[in-house]
């Protein structure tokens, strides 16, 4: 994955989402999920496309979980409770969230609500 659209891992989201200053998108999802499937190519797709200082990032939330013990359960610290969910984060605060198959459409729609 390349420009704005990049993995995150249960010891790189404290840095990466929560220490950021920019907006982040992130999208939990998980690759036994059939709607995760759908959404992660539409996610990139619109990362990619997006044009202003926005993160974009993935969390498996099947590694979340295995890392659980190590790094706090961020799924469960989120109350993620249906994936694909995608919550947007600035310095550390949730701004909004989501779940479900989103188009790219309706992504870039609560995107911009979001951040605007």
């Amino acid at each position: 994955m390349s420009g704005k659209v990049f993995d995150l891992s249960p010891n790189n989201f404290e840095k990466k989402v929560l220490q950021s200053d920019d907006p982040v998108v992130v999208l939990f999802w998980a690759p036994w999920c059939g709607p995760c499937r759908m959404q992660k190519p539409d996610f990139e797709e619109f990362g990619q496309a997006y044009d202003g200082d926005v993160k974009f990032v993935l969390l498996n939330t099947d590694d979340v979980n295995n890392a659980a013990i190590e790094n706090g359960n961020i799924p469960a610290r989120y109350e993620i409770r249906s994936i694909p969910a995608i919550i947007i984060f600035q310095q550390g605060k949730e701004l909004s969230r989501t779940s479900g198959y989103k188009t790219v459409e309706v992504l870039g729609q609560f995107v911009q609500e979001t951040i605007d």
